[in-house]
């Protein structure tokens, strides 16, 4: 499927747990760049907060990073945040067809789950 520059697709990602480090990996099937990474708690944190940070084919994306906190944690808590490096290469959050946004947690938290919502908008560059 073919998006036509500027025009967004969204992807959802699952995680089984925030106390477990892990990475989620998305394939982007076209080049673009990234808007903004939203994510929504599924189950209460507890322990500790979970960092979260935003990689393109292994380099992290500029300011693409958020903490989830534990500290009056409940389900359906939104966290957001956007790259801000300029530049257009993975650091500012500008991938090609075929690659890896890789979306990792630190596993911080003794518990916890969220969805993330990774909005990418299509490119010509």
């Amino acid at each position: 499927m073919g998006l036509g520059a500027g025009q967004n697709m969204v992807f959802t990602v699952d995680t089984l747990s925030l106390g477990t480090a892990g990475q989620h990996f998305v394939h982007m099937p076209y080049r673009g760049r990234i808007i903004a990474l939203h994510s929504r708690v599924n189950t209460v944190l507890t322990g500790a907060d979970c960092d979260i940070t935003v990689k393109i084919e292994g380099t992290l994306v500029v300011g693409l990073l958020f903490t989830i906190t534990q500290s009056g944690s409940a389900v359906g808590d939104l966290d957001s945040d956007t790259p801000t490096a300029a530049a257009k290469n993975e650091a500012g959050g500008y991938f090609e067809a075929g690659d890896a946004v890789e979306i990792e947690s630190d596993g911080g938290a003794t518990l916890g789950a969220a969805s993330f919502t990774l909005v990418v908008s299509a490119q010509d560059r």
